[in-house]
């Protein structure tokens, strides 16, 4: 088992930001991120986070049930925990608890669409395979059928599904999970605007990039269709779409 840094009172100032179990979360999490323990490392028992960390146990349990949900720490039932070997899930948690715990605004989620999905296009049109652009292919089909019917929630489904392939086809798990994530985010706050052609015509001209294996065509018509996306949800009066 792991002791604490020789020094601790380098990184092991008493805790007063915030409530004690958040601040205790922070700083488990940053002696994690700076090596005090390493992927593997079984941490102390309780009893000696408590008394090193100047706070209860219960708040030690709780802040290590927190880290254990993100991806920090593996429970190993009896034996306490131990610190995640580093996987791409960690990151992926990580990001989700951050998003979960924070303001959830519609600009701040389309910026961080701008920096990620125009790359995963550009990404995909190089490694794409044949299935894929099929499967592309149905879902602006589905896209134009559900759009003609006036069915706003399948439409978004279409939509979602051609996104969420699209990022897949990318070959980056990563990248592609933290897509999955913005698009749950944003789910509930999409707005369908009077009328569906121009995005449709967008969603065209990102496959035809793709297939044409065009990464920078890829990544500019991604980029602008995004941008498209917010303009009409300002001009459609929704500050969330």
């Amino acid at each position: 088992m792991m002791s604490l840094d020789p020094d601790p009172s380098r990184l092991l100032a008493p805790l007063t930001r915030k409530t004690v179990t958040e601040a205790l979360i922070e700083r488990i999490a940053e002696l994690i991120a700076e090596g005090i323990w390493s992927p593997g490392d079984v941490l102390p028992h309780e009893n000696e986070l408590a008394t090193t960390f100047n706070v209860g146990r219960t708040t030690v349990r709780e802040a290590l049930k927190v880290l254990n949900y993100m991806g920090y720490l593996e429970s190993q039932s009896y034996k306490g925990y131990r610190v995640s070997s580093g996987s791409s899930e960690f990151l992926v948690r990580a990001i989700s608890w951050a998003i979960s715990l924070g303001r959830r605004d519609y600009h701040e989620l389309t910026q961080a669409r701008l920096l990620i999905e125009p790359a995963l296009a550009a990404l995909a049109a190089q490694h794409c395979t044949d299935d894929t652009l099929a499967r592309l292919d149905a879902c602006m089909q589905r896209m134009e059928q559900t759009a003609a019917a006036g069915e706003d929630q399948e439409y978004l489904y279409a939509d979602r599904d051609f996104h969420v392939i699209l990022a897949e086809a990318s070959g980056n798990k990563v990248l592609f999970r933290i897509t999955v994530l913005l698009r749950d985010f944003l789910w509930k706050q999409l707005h369908i605007p009077q009328s569906t052609r121009p995005s449709l015509d967008e969603h065209e001209a990102v496959l035809l990039a793709v297939k044409r294996r065009d990464p920078l065509a890829a990544r500019e018509t991604m980029e602008k269709h995004i941008q498209h996306i917010a303009e009409r949800q300002a001009n459609a009066g929704s500050t969330s779409g």
